[in-house]
């Protein structure tokens, strides 16, 4: 089961998913709402999504963070993703996601 490890630079909040390797299916849900319970807390929150453990995300997950995003938005937030390793930044450009969420390169 996935959690976030959470921190706060900056005024920004930086949440690293650890436990997996890969977020799908059966474990996006439960990814998002813990996304959620930390949108919750501050309203326009400048939030990073640290991927570095991640190897694998599938269209899925995708479509749960496309709609975090959207709602992250809609509450004057922002939500990028950081420390992408190749083959995911590679599906976030393939299928557009890369226009939806902003993908950077390091945790910053």
């Amino acid at each position: 089961m996935p959690t976030l490890d959470v921190t706060t630079p900056d005024g920004l909040t930086l949440a690293r998913v650890t436990g997996c390797t890969s977020l799908d299916q059966g474990n996006a849900d439960s990814v998002c709402r813990l996304l959620l319970t930390l949108a919750d807390v501050k309203e326009g929150l400048r939030l990073r999504l640290d991927l570095s453990e991640v190897e694998r995300v599938s269209s899925a997950a995708l479509g749960s963070l496309v709609l975090f995003n959207r709602w992250l938005r809609a509450s004057d937030g922002r939500l990028g993703v950081v420390n992408v390793r190749p083959l995911v930044k590679e599906l976030f450009s393939a299928t557009k996601m890369d226009c939806e969420i902003e993908v950077l390169p390091a945790a910053a």
